[in-house]
């Protein structure tokens, strides 16, 4: 007996890996319902997403999201969170998850990471970016969009330096937010 089929007999773990072909599961996102209704954002993801995976050979098998739902928390959203729990349940799982821009996927920075790390190294589903071709399947590619998880999160924090005194300015000068009861 080799030396690898001795560890082989000790590590019973049973993995579940995706199966290298040429399925993909779809994932688009607006953050609000104003987005939703007027820019036609959703439309442009699944359009363009399409089109990449023609172009690569891809076969979209399932689409989750398609509605808006704010990015601030990841498993407060209801698409987002089924989709992670059917990689998780499913024996046979896709290749990838495609997405229009990584920040579709999340802004929150250091869990998304965790997130995606547990995507690749635990359920073996990689995270294909359709905007950029951008994806987990390299190691470059991984540290790519781990920055751009990052960004993302910046982004929002950047945001929030903005809006955040602006409010309090408005609530101060006697101005209510949102609808009075």
């Amino acid at each position: 007996m080799g030396k690898l089929d001795y560890f082989k007999k000790i590590n019973r773990k049973k993995k579940t890996e995706s199966v290298k072909s040429n399925t993909v599961w779809l994932y688009t996102r607006v953050s609000s319902k104003t987005q939703f209704e007027r820019n036609g954002s959703i439309d442009t993801q699944l359009e363009e997403s399409k089109g990449f995976a023609e172009k690569q050979n891809l076969e979209i098998v399932k689409t989750f999201g398609g509605t808006y739902e704010s990015a601030k928390g990841d498993f407060t959203r209801k698409e987002f969170k089924s989709l992670i729990d059917e990689v998780k349940r499913k024996r046979t799982k896709p290749y990838a998850i495609l997405i229009y821009k990584i920040n579709r996927f999340s802004r929150s920075g250091g869990s998304a990471i965790g997130l995606v790390n547990d995507l690749i190294e635990k359920q073996g589903v990689h995270l294909i970016e359709t905007f950029s071709g951008k994806s987990t399947e390299t190691e470059r590619g991984r540290i790519e969009i781990y920055e751009n998880l990052l960004k993302a999160r910046v982004e929002n924090m950047d945001r929030l330096e903005i809006t955040i005194p602006s409010m309090k300015k408005f609530l101060k000068k006697g101005n209510r937010l949102g609808c009075s009861p």
